[in-house]
């Protein structure tokens, strides 16, 4: 089976340095990096994620541990409907992880809504977008986290996209239903040439 991870990371100061700390250890065998990002906001400036994918028996708690970061959150991902096959994002522009906790029972629903509704959302002429993984976590307690990230060119076009055409926003109206609890946070790729802007303002 297809496995992602999704690793929150933490360091005594900015993310530089704990990019860098991490980029002087191997990942281990079995490991490939899908993206590592910055936060603008909803993670601090000494934090980054890292998402990865994982071949079957593949771990990287050592890798983190020899790197000497605090690791606040892991969770494992399986892929739904994106991505179907790996491919590392390298995109500029804004990348936005929400995550909704539903029922385990709406975990089909909830991916047949989002896809139905990318066909118009990603091609919306007021906006650039696309999504590009919709995972779902293990089920605990008869619920699932669901993990979406999507892309967007600047956060003009994010925040132009809260307005989507009708056909998309019927589709996530029906999803909010579903939903539980949801949060959001606005990243971008370490290596996207805007790496100053984590320490502006």
């Amino acid at each position: 089976m297809t496995s992602y991870q999704l690793i929150r990371v933490k360091s005594d100061q900015f993310w530089q340095p704990a990019f860098a700390q991490l980029s002087e250890h191997d990942l281990p065998p079995g490991v490939r990096t899908w993206g590592t990002f910055y936060g603008l906001f909803g993670l601090s400036r000494r934090e980054l994620l890292l998402a990865v994918h994982l071949d079957e028996g593949a771990t990287t708690a050592d890798w983190l541990a020899s790197a000497g970061l605090q690791v606040t959150d892991s969770r494992d991902l399986e892929p739904t409907a994106r991505p179907l096959e790996f491919e590392p994002l390298s995109r500029p522009g804004l990348y936005v992880w929400r995550f909704f906790d539903i029922a385990a029972s709406d975990v089909e629903e909830f991916v047949t809504l989002s896809t139905t509704a990318w066909r118009s959302f990603e091609t919306d002429a007021e906006f650039a977008s696309h999504p590009y993984g919709l995972f779902r976590s293990p089920e605990q307690a008869g619920s699932v986290s669901m993990t979406l990230v999507t892309w967007y060119d600047s956060l003009a076009s994010w925040e132009r996209s809260r307005s989507p055409g009708d056909e998309a926003r019927e589709n996530f109206r029906r999803r909010g239903v579903l939903t539980q609890e949801s949060i959001a946070f606005a990243t971008r790729l370490t290596g996207d040439g805007r790496t100053n802007a984590a320490n502006a303002g």
